[in-house]
C-alpha cells in the first residue's frame, strides 16, 4: 500500500470529525466555518497531488492534446471542438508548463470552481462544507478530476452556473454556461433542460414525472434507433452503440440516482424543503438530468456521459436534508448515524479497483 492509499484511509475520519465540529456549540467557536472549509479543502488536495498522474486510462489522449496545443490556431481546430479546454492547454504551453504540472493544476482549478459553486448555492457555510466532504468521498470526484478531466471542468462550471443563477448574477451565469459547453459538449442537453425547467414543472407534477421516468429507457430505445437512422450528426449515436461498452456499474449508479431522487422528493415534500428556492432549483435539475440518463440508457456509453453531472449534485441535495430543521432523528443520533454511514461509504468507494486504478494505487 503506497503513501496515497495510507492517506486516503486516514483522511476520511479526519474530514468527518472536522465537519462535526461545526455541530458542537463550544468547539465551533474554536473552528470557524472559514477555517473548517480551509482544512477540508487542503485535506482533499493530497488526493489529487499524490496520485500517479499517468495512471488513468485516458491520460495518453490528454497528453497528445496538450502536446498539440502549441499554437493559437489549435484552439479552434482541435478535433474535440472544446475551445475553452483547448485555450487552457494553449495557456499552459505559453507558460512552458510540463504536462504533469498542467493537469495537476487543472484538477485543482476544477475543484476550486466546484467549491465556489456550492458556496453560492448555500446561504449557510456548514451546508457547503458537508457537501464538499461527501463529494470528495465519491467515485465521481476521483473520475472527474483524474480521468475525464474535460467533463470534470464542465461539471464544475455547471455547478458554478447554478450558483450564479440562484444569486441572480445573469451575465456571469451566461459566461460560465458558455465555458461549460466549450469544455465538454455533453452538457448541452442539460443546459437546454435548465432553460425550460420552469415550463416543464409548471405543467407536470413531480410525482407524475418521477413515475414517467420508469418508461424512459423503452422510449429512448425507440427514439435513439430512429435518430440513428437519420445519419449526419446522429451518426455518433451509432458509433457509441458499436463501442460495446458494458460497464454494469453504470446500471447500479443509475438505480442509486433514482432511489436518491425518491428520497429527496419524499423528504422534501414532507418537510417543506421545496419552499427553499435553492433546494427546488437543484432538485429540478437533478430530476431532469436523470431523465436524460434514463432516456439514453439503452446506449450505456452515451448515458454514462450524463451520469457524472447528476452524481455531482447528489451531495448538494444531501446537505439540504442533513441540516434541515425537520428531521426524523434527534441531532446527536443523526450526526452519529451519518458519521458511521459516511465512513463505510467512503471506505467502500476508495476500495473499488476502478477508483484505485485512476489514482495509481494499484
Amino acid at each position: 500500500m503506497n503513501l496515497l492509499a495510507v492517506y486516503i484511509f486516514s483522511f476520511m475520519p479526519i474530514m468527518l470529525i472536522t465537519v462535526l465540529l461545526q455541530s458542537d456549540k463550544i468547539l465551533k467557536r474554536l473552528f470557524t466555518k472559514r477555517m473548517t472549509l480551509s482544512i477540508v479543502f487542503l485535506a482533499i488536495l493530497p488526493i489529487l497531488l499524490l496520485r500517479d498522474i499517468s495512471a488513468p486510462a485516458d491520460i495518453n489522449n490528454y497528453l497528445h492534446m496538450y502536446n498539440s496545443a502549441i499554437n493559437y490556431e489549435y484552439i479552434f481546430n482541435a478535433y474535440h471542438g472544446n475551445v475553452f479546454f483547448s485555450f487552457l492547454m494553449y495557456i499552459g504551453q505559453l507558460l512552458n508548463l510540463e504536462w504533469e504540472v498542467f493537469f495537476y493544476s487543472l484538477s485543482i482549478l476544477s475543484l476550486l470552481i466546484y467549491t465556489k459553486g456550492i458556496q453560492l448555492i448555500f446561504k449557510n457555510e456548514k451546508y457547503y462544507i458537508l457537501a464538499l466532504v461527501f463529494f470528495s468521498f465519491s467515485s465521481t470526484f476521483v473520475l472527474l478530476y483524474t480521468n475525464i478531466i474535460r467533463q470534470g471542468l464542465s461539471t464544475s462550471l455547471l455547478v458554478l452556473t447554478i450558483g450564479l443563477i440562484l444569486n441572480k448574477n445573469v451575465y456571469l451565469a451566461f459566461l460560465t454556461t458558455i465555458l461549460s459547453i466549450f469544455s465538454h459538449f455533453s452538457v448541452i442537453p442539460i443546459i437546454i433542460m435548465m432553460m425550460i425547467s420552469k415550463f416543464i414543472f409548471k405543467h407536470i407534477k413531480y410525482k407524475y414525472f418521477i413515475l414517467i421516468l420508469i418508461f424512459l429507457p423503452i422510449m429512448g430505445s425507440i427514439a435513439l434507433t430512429y435518430l440513428n437512422s437519420l445519419g449526419g450528426l446522429f451518426s455518433k449515436i451509432h458509433a457509441m452503440q458499436e463501442h460495446n461498452y458494458t460497464n454494469n456499474l453504470v446500471y447500479i449508479k443509475i438505480i442509486i440516482l433514482y432511489i436518491c431522487l425518491i428520497v429527496y422528493y419524499v423528504y422534501g415534500k414532507k418537510y417543506l424543503l421545496f419552499q427553499n428556492i435553492n433546494y427546488k432549483f437543484v432538485f429540478n435539475i437533478y430530476l431532469l438530468i436523470l431523465s436524460i440518463i434514463l432516456f439514453t440508457s439503452p446506449i450505456l456509453l452515451l448515458s454514462s456521459r450524463f451520469l457524472y453531472y447528476d452524481a455531482a449534485l447528489m451531495p448538494i441535495l444531501f446537505s439540504f436534508i442533513f441540516y434541515s430543521r425537520y428531521n426524523i432523528f434527534q441531532n446527536n443520533i443523526k450526526y452519529f448515524l451519518t458519521f458511521i454511514l459516511a465512513l463505510i461509504y467512503g471506505y467502500i468507494v476508495y476500495s473499488f479497483a476502478s477508483v484505485q486504478v485512476q489514482l495509481g494505487i494499484i
